[in-house]
């Protein structure tokens, strides 16, 4: 089936007799057209209006069957939020040594980031972030303006999610040990925040420490950089609807 499906795509006779779904042999004319774009290196391009298949063409492209197939997708999107020309990046790591994502993961740390964002949990970082920073080129950029810092300014963000899920579980524990919580789920919210920002700027220059070598005063000063200007933002979003509904039972 799979061979004859490539068939398809490439407009060959089946060689097996595959039966392909009416739904299927849609997807191969898409992935065909994909193929041909690719070769032809021209860019496809959906407008939102008056086209309602759009939302499908984005998700397909995005994270459907053809997402394995884009090189790079770009979505224009005419919002308050980017009229100053606010570019986001999705990244697609750095997975697969000799993949062609792994060279646009580099290009843009190396090259073009003005900000690098990184989602974690409560667990904290890993030593595989620090490893991505290296290996991408991020770190030696830095390093090449060491002398002078703010030449080359790139902000590194923690997103940390599910801390209200150990703001929670403490909250449970306070009350079962004490019969009343003595603390608020509130304030067992805000401690988390405050140990999760220290924890991770520990984890962080831990793992820069061990993966690039610091042997040199410029590598020190970059590292050291890279944790005065860490951005941790706790992103919570249970405990955000939360307050917005401001019910007085959901603080106890």
């Amino acid at each position: 089936a799979v061979v004859d499906a490539l068939r398809q795509v490439l407009g060959q006779a089946l060689k097996f007799g595959t039966y392909f779904l009416e739904e299927d042999l849609a997807r191969l004319r898409h992935v065909r057209d994909a193929v041909r774009s690719g070769s032809d290196k021209a860019e496809k391009r959906f407008d939102s209006v008056g086209n309602p298949d759009f939302g499908r063409h984005l998700r397909d492209h995005a994270c459907g069957f053809l997402a394995p197939m884009i090189l790079e997708m770009t979505i224009r999107w005419p919002s308050p939020l980017l009229q100053n020309s606010l570019e986001l990046v999705d990244l697609p790591g750095i997975g697969v040594r000799g993949d062609v994502y792994e060279n646009i993961t580099k290009e843009y740390l190396r090259n073009r980031a003005k900000a690098v964002l990184i989602v974690a949990d409560s667990r904290g970082l890993h030593r595989e972030v620090a490893e991505v920073l290296r290996e991408s080129g991020f770190l030696n950029r830095l390093l090449h303006s060491s002398d002078d810092l703010t030449a080359d300014p790139v902000t590194l963000i923690v997103a940390a999610v599910k801390i209200d899920d150990v703001a929670v579980e403490n909250h449970r524990n306070d009350r079962a040990t004490n019969g009343t919580a003595l603390k608020s789920r509130a304030q067992h919210f805000d401690e988390q925040v405050a140990q999760c920002r220290e924890n991770m700027a520990h984890q962080l220059r831990q793992f820069l420490r061990e993966v690039w070598q610091e042997d040199t005063q410029g590598k020190r000063d970059v590292i050291q950089s890279i944790i005065d200007n860490l951005q941790v933002v706790p992103v919570s979003a249970p405990q955000y609807r939360l307050l917005t509904t401001a019910d007085p039972d959901d603080d106890k």
